[in-house]
Formats: C-alpha cells, structure tokens, sequence
C-alpha cells in the first residue's frame, strides 16, 4: 500500500523561496542545496532537497533544520556588559 501523506508537505525551491523571510534568490536556494553554507569550523551546511522528474523539492522540515543548524554552527558562547557578543573563536580586547 502506497502512502501520499508525505507528497503533501513537498515544497519546489520556489515555494520554498517565497515562504522564506526576505524572499532569498531562487539561485540562492539552489546554492544552500549544491553547495551549502560554511560554519565556523569549515564544515559545509547543506539544504536537503531531492528531485523527483525535472523538479527538486524541499520539505519544510527540512528547511527548519538548514536554519537551526546554521544557527548552531554560528553559536554565541556569551554577551559582554555592552551587549556586544564574543564568538568562539574569541574575542580581541581588553
């Protein structure tokens, strides 16, 4: 028995473009899916996506990964008194 429950939540790169805020490039999309994204290690971030026929597709939960594992790959460890952040790779200064 074949299931489409998945097939519903299938979203083109240019769905998914305009769902994303700021609307990003379709060559943009295409870009995180290819070739991805560095964190600040240097390991490469990529979107998930498949093609099926001569389109590819993205799921949303997908795209909700890409954005949290950019996220944690570009971490703040802490805040200083002004607000002002201090990466991993340290802060020059005082």
């Amino acid at each position: 028995m074949t299931t489409t429950a998945g097939l519903a939540d299938l979203l083109t790169l240019d769905e998914a473009r305009r769902s994303l805020p700021g609307k990003p490039s379709l060559s943009c999309i295409l870009r995180w899916v290819k070739l991805g994204l560095s964190g600040r290690d240097g390991t490469r971030i990529k979107l998930r996506a498949f093609r099926i026929g001569r389109r590819t597709y993205v799921k949303p939960v997908d795209i909700l990964e890409f954005g949290a594992a950019l996220a944690r790959a570009h971490e703040i460890d802490e805040l200083d008194a002004c607000g002002s952040s201090r990466s991993r790779r340290g802060a020059g200064g005082a």
